[in-house]
């Protein structure tokens, strides 16, 4: 085995000027550069001894005992080539402009300027793409004494060269495994009906086993034992450099100041992404490869976007604080909106490459219902939150403070996705019009037979929202040589809330439920599915011919107490779950 890493390094360098003008006001101008450096070692063995089995086991009492026979699989899941590491390296220079033309109006200007040096660990030079990105605000000051302001902005940002084995490492060789399967075709170990006291445990089973297996050539073994082989650095290649993903936003605000406590803010945000990562595999660029076994396979590109993945945020935000001496008050609300067909990332996931409709096996995969646009998972209508707080200070016993919060977040949006065969390949998936293969390879390798099929808009179900009163009490003494104490208590959850924030969303089609579902496959292209509105009993199966899909049993219900908010889950800040007490102190120097 060896050691992951993950290293980066920077260096930067700027200089401030000022400058007075009676003419054209102050400004205060920034330049500098910046150089960053980023390498990722990593060899992602799937288990210590790069051999695992799908086998049959009984259970007796507490021991569990291996049953070997041609059901059983073994899969060699090898390094063929270890990593010495990624290289990503961007080069950056940037001038901003802070300019207070007079009283009433003042900007802020500035551009940046990126440079991309990426390779992957096989040496693949994966990105030499370069971008610019205005910034541009200004505020107008209407009465020139700060109670009335209108603010705007402008700016682009662009993101850095995600590194990991989704995009980056698509097409390297080193560090990612290969997957080897082979059937097991010798003597049955431990058949079915051998007495317990006569069943080989678990090591003298294996040993057998890999005694066979070494006899047969081991993993030189060819067909029929060798029964599929998959080389990594063969499924994707780049063409072409790739470019930062970027986002484009723009702001329009009006903030007035109530008095000597107050203030009260609203500002509109729109912010709109592009250049995501994506697959591209059709017949105008596949290409044909061999592996050293003689497989034939797919290979696709890894590229930016053809234009039709969208992610959109159009948001509404609403702010203000008053602090009449001891206490304080305040609030924020936002209404937003978050659309689009981007699936590039998830909770807990690292980002993965797009599937647009066009541009991957277009003749199978094109259906608009694989990547509708609609509330993307991470949507959150309404979010708002309200405090009080109350300030104690005291010249001999030291400042208290007591804030409570109640905080509130509107349910994330999900959908009725199940998933079909749209290849038609396996057993039952078959359906009228389906496409005869254009060229690729029989086995359609990379295409999959697993396809999503949005049976209602995407985003058209919510979760329920979520509800929290946090309280926090904070002591800190008077300062003694210097140093500080603080104590400070808090109650998250006070109320205990357990909204369902992440429902069982199991949808069952002939793909997924067999035969046995009673379901039939239907041409996603130009046909209407069909709900099954009459289940069995168990809620699997369709009492009625025709049907295509059904909700799973458990669909829209919490499939255990992690689905709710007592267990921590579907907040995207992680703060909420069940009602929590905190204690913390410490010294301040």
């Amino acid at each position: 085995m060896h050691p992951r890493e993950r290293n980066n390094d920077s260096y930067s360098a700027k200089v401030t000027y000022f400058w007075n003008s009676a003419s054209l006001g102050s400004h205060s101008i920034l330049l500098g550069g910046e150089r960053f450096s980023e390498t990722r070692i990593a060899n992602n063995y799937q288990s210590a001894s790069d051999f695992n089995l799908s086998a049959f086991t009984y259970l007796v009492g507490a021991n569990v005992y291996p049953r070997f026979d041609t059901n059983t699989i073994i899969t060699w899941q090898p390094i063929l080539v270890l990593s010495n590491g990624t290289d990503l390296k961007s080069y950056s220079g940037f001038i901003n402009d802070k300019w207070d033309f007079n009283k009433h109006f003042s900007f802020n200007v500035g551009l940046r300027y990126d440079k991309n040096s990426d390779h992957d660990a096989d040496g693949h030079t994966i990105s030499t793409s370069s971008a610019w990105s205005p910034r541009l605000g200004a505020a107008w000051d209407i009465m020139g004494n700060g109670v009335h302001r209108v603010t705007a902005s402008w700016g682009r940002y662009d993101a850095k060269i995600v590194d990991g084995s989704n995009v980056l490492s698509t097409a390297q060789a080193a560090g990612n495994p290969g997957t080897f399967q082979y059937r097991y075709n010798g003597a049955i170990i431990n058949p079915a009906g051998t007495p317990n006291d006569k069943l080989l445990s678990p090591q003298d089973a294996l040993k057998q086993l890999f005694a066979w297996f070494d006899s047969v050539g081991g993993t030189n073994a060819k067909a029929p034992i060798l029964l599929s082989a998959s080389y990594p650095g063969l499924g994707s290649r780049f063409e072409k450099s790739l470019t930062s993903p970027s986002v484009d936003e723009y702001t329009v605000g009006y903030g007035t100041r109530i008095g000597r406590t107050a203030f009260a803010k609203v500002d509109y945000i729109h912010r709109n992404w592009k250049n995501f990562y994506s697959r591209n595999l059709t017949l105008a660029n596949d290409i044909k490869v061999t592996d050293p076994f003689g497989n034939v396979s797919d290979q696709g590109v890894t590229e930016n976007d053809d234009g039709s993945i969208q992610r959109k945020y159009e948001g509404i935000q609403i702010q203000g604080q008053w602090t009449p001496g001891r206490f304080n008050a305040g609030g924020s609300y936002t209404y937003s909106t978050l659309k689009g067909n981007d699936d590039g990332e998830g909770a807990g996931t690292a980002t993965v490459r797009n599937v647009p409709l066009k541009t991957f096996f277009p003749e199978y995969l094109s259906y608009p219902n694989r990547k509708p646009i609609g509330y993307l998972n991470q949507d959150e209508r309404h979010r708002a939150r309200v405090w009080v707080g109350y300030n104690l200070p005291t010249a001999r016993f030291g400042d208290i403070n007591l804030t409570a919060l109640q905080s509130f977040d509107s349910g994330r949006p999900y959908s009725a996705i199940g998933t079909i065969d749209a290849t038609g390949r396996l057993a039952g998936s078959a359906y009228p019009g389906l496409p005869a293969n254009p060229g690729y390879t029989p086995s359609f390798t990379g295409a999959g037979n697993s396809h999503d099929y949005y049976f209602s808009s995407r985003g058209a179900f919510r979760t329920e929202d979520i509800w929290s009163t946090d309280t926090a009490l904070s002591y800190s003494a008077p300062k003694i040589f210097g140093v500080e104490l603080f104590v400070r208590v808090t109650v998250t959850n006070i109320f205990n809330q357990s909204a369902l924030v992440t429902p069982n969303n199991d949808i069952i089609t002939r793909r997924t439920g067999g035969a046995s579902s009673n379901l039939v496959a239907f041409n996603p292209f130009t046909d209407t599915p069909v709900e099954c509105t009459a289940p069995n009993a168990a809620g699997t199966a369709c009492t009625v011919a025709g049907a295509n899909w059904m909700k799973g049993p458990n669909f829209g219900k919490a499939s255990g107490l992690a689905s709710y908010q007592i267990a921590g889950a579907g907040s995207a800040t992680g703060t909420y779950g069940p009602r929590t007490y905190g204690f913390s102190f410490g010294f301040r120097f």
